[in-house]
């Protein structure tokens, strides 16, 4: 059985999509974004940290996530409101900035911690003043990480990707689910 050391529907969607049985276990571990740290250095860490402080049995098998936002050399976390998501989306059209997920991956029983980072590029289409109005009235901001969801309406707002659309999510499914190095799960 699978512990996932996060609240996020995302991951879960993810998880259950891809048809791994899993139980969803408290962390009491804080994110963390101290600046001087690269941004993938940070997402790992906070996956570590998040998987480590789990409560989950000592012989289980757990994972833990971070998705950071990275826009010209600047972490982007959730928005505190609607003008600062606007702010955010106003920012991202017409722009790249770059999705990182680190995952951090603990077989209790083995004594085995696994760990890694994704990145995903995402450039927005140029938005105008009235698409981001309507994007924002669907509520999906709220809660994520650059102020949209990619797996909903928010992928109108998006021109083009590189790398994983499930990273982007918040759990690079591809890496997790596809590396013969990793655990089976099924």
């Amino acid at each position: 059985m699978l512990y996932l050391a996060s609240r996020s529907p995302r991951r879960r969607d993810l998880l259950k999509q891809a048809g791994i049985p899993f139980r969803t276990v408290r962390s009491s571990y804080k994110e963390t974004h101290p600046s001087g740290i690269p941004v993938a250095e940070t997402a790992v860490r906070n996956a570590v940290g998040k998987c480590r402080a789990a409560a989950a049995p000592c012989r289980a098998l757990v994972l833990g996530a971070d998705t950071v936002i990275e826009f010209k050399r600047r972490i982007i976390g959730k928005p505190l409101d609607r003008a600062h998501a606007r702010r955010i989306l106003k920012a991202f059209s017409g722009n790249t900035h770059i999705v990182w997920t680190g995952v951090a991956l603990e077989d209790r029983a083995a004594g085995i911690l696994k760990y890694w980072v994704v990145a995903s590029k995402v450039t927005f289409r140029r938005l105008t003043a009235g698409e981001i109005e309507d994007y924002l009235d669907t509520g999906e901001y709220r809660d994520k990480a650059g102020g949209y969801g990619y797996q909903k309406q928010g992928r109108a707002l998006v021109q083009r990707i590189q790398g994983s659309p499930t990273n982007i999510i918040g759990l690079p499914m591809e890496r997790l689910t596809g590396d013969s190095s990793l655990i089976n799960f099924k």
